[in-house]
């Protein structure tokens, strides 16, 4: 192979090695642990590369060439954690969704020649810019760049005091928590609107829960970068072939419930958050939304 204008020959490796591990001086001896630690980078992908093109009965690998995926060192990269298949009820939330689906068919027939996978990739995308927007992260422009985790609101227990002239004051329902007194966590609501459509996509393509369950990997570089990557991912579902088109759903899904993890959510909470949120769809479709 040629590097640099340098022709570099793999076979030569191992006595480059052993040179290095023969010096003491401090720069060799990096240069040796930086070179076992990129051998056993490659080795990792590898793996990675094969297992995925076997499953997927093709050579496309789904990350975007300027995207880093860093696959953690413990159990097989490709493989899907066990923690995860242990924590995750996915199939809870499939048949939740299944039901849903149902519903809103019902109240909302399919047209004729209507696209609703499309339409729900579209949802999908708008979906996640309403939880970039309650993030906030991206706003260098304004001070407030705080995520609405949500907490104490500031109210008089749900009140907020009004001049009513004259010098006297009233009350009425708080704006911001609705009363509550806390306020609510915009971000995760936000994360499980998402989820929702995730779910849909898949039950529209004809996945089942396991095709959900992905690499266990962490995501390197700024949530901006992770976003953006969602936005590109999901726009890569509508692939005419299916390869291409499962691969990518399972990257959003990979990308997705990573992200879920970066912003501190348990799995309790998204599953507890999924399931409020989707019984209030349920009421939607009954009272005429």
């Amino acid at each position: 192979m040629l590097v640099n204008g340098i022709n570099t020959y793999p076979e030569m490796n191992e006595t480059i090695k052993d040179l290095l591990k023969m010096s003491s001086e401090n720069k060799d001896q990096y240069i040796l642990a930086r070179i076992l630690e990129l051998e056993e980078k490659v080795n990792r992908y590898e793996k990675a590369l094969k297992l995925y093109a076997d499953e997927n009965n093709c050579d496309e690998y789904p990350v975007h060439e300027d995207y880093v995926i860093n696959f953690r060192k413990d159990g097989d990269s490709g493989e899907i954690a066990k923690e995860a298949l242990e924590e995750m009820n996915l199939q809870k939330l499939f048949e939740a969704q299944k039901k849903l689906d149902e519903h809103i068919e019902k109240e909302h027939p399919r047209q004729e020649g209507e696209d609703r996978l499309a339409k729900k990739i579209l949802a999908l995308q708008v979906e996640l810019g309403e939880l970039a927007q309650e993030w906030r992260g991206f706003k260098y422009w304004r001070h407030d760049q705080e995520p609405r985790f949500g907490g104490y609101c500031g109210c008089d227990d749900g009140y907020v005091d009004i001049y009513l002239g004259h010098g006297e004051v009233g009350q009425k329902l708080c704006p911001q928590c609705e009363g509550e007194g806390t306020l609510p966590n915009r971000v995760l609501e936000e994360y499980v609107d998402c989820l929702h459509f995730i779910l849909s996509i898949a039950i529209e393509l004809g996945y089942k829960a396991e095709d959900l369950y992905v690499w266990d990997g962490e995501l390197e570089g700024e949530t901006v970068d992770v976003f953006i990557e969602l936005m590109y991912w999901t726009s890569r579902i509508s692939s005419n072939d299916k390869f291409k088109r499962r691969a990518a759903f399972r990257t959003v899904c990979y990308i997705f419930f990573n992200l879920g993890e970066r912003l501190g959510f348990t799995w309790d909470q998204i599953e507890e958050a999924y399931m409020k949120k989707n019984a209030e769809n349920h009421e939607r479709q009954e009272t005429g939304y």
